[in-house]
């Protein structure tokens, strides 16, 4: 563009410079003819002063003659300046334009080199473009051909789901309908091990002040005034608490169990939204505050029935009494007497032995409760994909592949293949009662073959299923959800028919419901026959192998291959999430024991200061009284704990199968490590305890002895 435009500008200037080209030629041609004229004028004049100068005769004609010739030659010098002057203009204008005609040459050689570059840069185009074009055919010509292989597959099958038929939905709904039941059965336990912490911290609270209640009574106070001193401390202290918690756990926990619910199990970081209700934070506050309250009004209410004068006094010791172990004999003639007074303090005080051994057990049964989930949601993996199923890789046949046994023949000999064989797998819908469920069907050809490659042992006696032509094989789970035993019939849904079926064996399944079946019994009962569209193969799993048998099927388009230890990898991503559940939980449970043992040990000193000064004085060494106290500790602990296995064993077994899903099964047996976790946890935290209250033992002054209830 800037090329044609500079053209233009050339050619005008160009056309210019002729114009005035012609205009000093013809100039030019005018002062060489004035010049001719001026040669020839001054030769008329020379001529005209020789015949002049010849034709003087005397000295004043002379003087006249040279006169005249004067006068004549400065009108002629003038003309001839003027004429010179005129051709001086002429001149300078002739040398103008051959300074523009130089100009113009130097514009036209910039125009001709420009050309010659655009030329060249036409040329790289026109052959940019040429190759472009070639390669644009080139991809027409494959989109083409694509699309003749595009319009060659088959139109898939178009499938309207509802909400509930999603398997995402549902299976989020699984998750919130477990979250929504443990979230019933937590808020039960702490707050009961709360009433109990309450109950004994306002007891003792109350029962100190017995001098301080007996006073204002005897000073006219009624006793609705003391009461509510007690009833505005414990709201106080429970209320502004119970508001605390309420913001704490309604940001805290929320945000971390939705945080494990997406990001862990899904593999998605999406933020947190929570909806706040105001009814649940009032019900949460009735509750915390009105399980205090009633404890602490129970206690008023108890200590206050006695007159002013008796509250006035310390109150008198519990009497002692025979206890049950007293009547064994053959075990306690074989205590000493430390233990002895140990077994007798521990029942004579039953309020405080129930409730240190209640709290416990609650503690214990929410340890174990974290593990054994964790337990019973891990333990699926190796269970499935390391008992039920033996194979190392399946194999999704396209439905193009028509020789199943040629294909499985050339497998076998890839390296690293040891062993292969095909079955049919398709979606069922089973029938239920009021629900039906989505199932997979396995139709194998070789009875014997798949038992290589998938265990099939009975749910309940562990023993190998034999398996035969006459009738099914289904999950546990399915059994369950359809209420179905062994030799009874189940109904399934297979290509708009139905049919029906007997249950000839249930098998230890826990993953996804399946339907087994023999390769004859499938023809037999739809009168279709059954074509292979999958292999199980056992291999070696090095890298080298997968990939050559991955290249194989790729190559061959014979089908896609699915990893045993890929599946097993993600579900081992996906249950790592439990790790923290489980810390969440053992340190609420942990938390929870600390402080009850705490506060009931130190409820147990202060009652029995007087007590242990006694023994001070009567001579017992540090650790002889401190075995007296702290040894009912971890009696309690141990009573407690074994009472807490046997909750957390049925507390466990409720939790697991209220968090179930509809399709896959949980271990719900505990192994006895978790036991003895539990247990340990819980008399290691009593044993720091011990440790920790050694130091108020050792304050008690020994002229607390002195003190009586005179």
């Amino acid at each position: 563009m800037k090329l044609a435009q500079a053209r233009i500008q050339f050619y005008e200037q160009k056309k210019v410079y002729l114009k005035k080209a012609s205009q000093i030629t013809q100039a030019s041609q005018q002062a060489y003819n004035e010049t001719k004229k001026i040669d020839q004028e001054i030769k008329t004049l020379q001529n005209s002063i020789k015949d002049t100068l010849g034709s003087i005769k005397d000295k004043e004609s002379a003087e006249d003659a040279y006169t005249k010739i004067l006068t004549e030659m400065n009108e002629s010098l003038g003309q001839f300046n003027q004429k010179l002057q005129g051709v001086g203009q002429l001149l300078e204008g002739r040398i103008q334009l051959e300074k523009a005609q130089s100009q113009l040459d130097e514009a036209e050689a910039e125009l001709n080199i420009q050309q010659s570059k655009l030329e060249v840069t036409e040329n790289n185009a026109k052959l940019q473009l040429n190759s472009a074009k070639e390669q644009l055919d080139q991809a027409k010509a494959q989109i083409e051909q694509a699309e003749s292989q595009l319009s060659q597959i088959p139109k898939g099958t178009l499938y309207s789901l509802t909400k509930s038929e999603n398997v995402g939905i549902a299976t989020y709904e699984s998750y919130k309908q477990a979250i929504a039941s443990i979230a019933q059965v937590f808020p039960l336990i702490f707050f009961l091990v709360a009433a109990l912490v309450s109950l004994t911290t306002m007891t003792r609270m109350i029962e100190e002040q017995r001098g301080y209640c007996g006073t204002l009574r005897a000073l006219g106070y009624s006793k609705k005034d003391i009461i509510m001193q007690y009833i505005v401390y414990a709201f106080l202290a429970t209320f502004f608490a119970c508001i605390l918690g309420i913001l704490v756990g309604n940001q805290a926990f929320p945000r971390i169990i939705y945080f494990l619910f997406t990001y862990l199990m899904y593999g998605i970081n999406q933020s947190a939204v929570l909806v706040q209700k105001w009814s649940i934070s009032l019900v949460t506050i009735l509750i915390s505050v009105g399980v205090t309250l009633l404890a602490t009004l129970s206690v008023c209410l108890q200590e206050l029935v006695s007159t002013p004068s008796v509250l006035m006094r310390p109150k008198a010791p519990k009497a002692g009494k025979r206890i049950l172990m007293e009547r064994i004999p053959f075990i306690w003639k074989r205590l000493n007497f430390n233990q002895k007074v140990t077994m007798r303090n521990l029942f004579r005080y039953k309020k405080r032995f129930w409730m240190s051994v209640i709290g416990i057990a609650g503690c214990t049964a929410l340890i174990m409760l974290g593990f054994g989930v964790k337990n019973s949601c891990s333990e699926i993996i190796p269970s499935q994909y390391v008992e039920v199923y033996k194979y190392d890789a399946l194999i999704k046949l396209n439905t193009n592949v028509e020789d199943t046994k040629k294909i499985e023949n050339k497998i076998k000999r890839l390296e690293g293949i040891h062993n292969l064989t095909s079955a049919m797998r398709q979606n069922i819908t089973v029938l239920g009662n009021s629900e039906d469920y989505y199932s997979t069907m396995i139709v194998y050809d070789n009875a014997d073959e798949i038992k290589n490659f998938i265990h099939f042992k009975d749910y309940k006696t562990k023993k190998k299923i034999i398996l035969n032509d006459e009738g099914v094989v289904i999950s546990q789970k399915l059994a369950e959800k359809l209420n179905v035993k062994k030799g009874e019939t189940l109904t399934f849904s297979l290509n708009n028919s139905k049919y029906t079926v007997k249950v000839a064996d249930i098998v230890e399944h826990y993953v996804n419901h399946q339907v087994y079946m023999s390769k004859t019994f499938y023809e037999n009962l739809t009168g279709m026959k059954s074509s292979a569209s999958i292999l199980y193969v056992d291999m070696n799993t090095k890298k080298s192998n997968i990939n050559a048998l991955k290249n194989y099927l790729d190559h061959h388009d014979i089908g896609s291959m699915e990893r045993l230890t890929a599946t097993l990898d993600e579900f081992q991503q996906r249950m790592s999430s439990l790790n923290i559940i489980v810390a969440i939980l053992s340190g609420c449970a942990a938390l929870l024991c600390f402080i009850v043992l705490y506060n009931l040990t130190n409820i147990n000193i202060g009652e029995r200061k007087g007590e242990i000064a006694t023994i001070k004085v009567l001579g017992f060494r540090r650790k002889e009284y401190c075995d007296y106290i702290f040894r009912e500790n971890i009696i309690l602990s141990l009573i407690g704990a074994s009472l807490g296995m046997f909750f957390g064993y049925f507390l466990h077994r409720f939790v697991v199968l209220t968090v179930e899903m509809d399709n896959m099964l949980f271990i719900r047996t505990m192994p006895l490590y978790i036991y003895l976790i539990a247990f340990g946890m819980t008399v290691g935290f009593t044993i720091i305890i011990n440790l920790a209250m050694r130091h108020i033992l050792d304050q008690v002054n020994m002229v607390e002895s002195l003190k009586s209830i005179e």
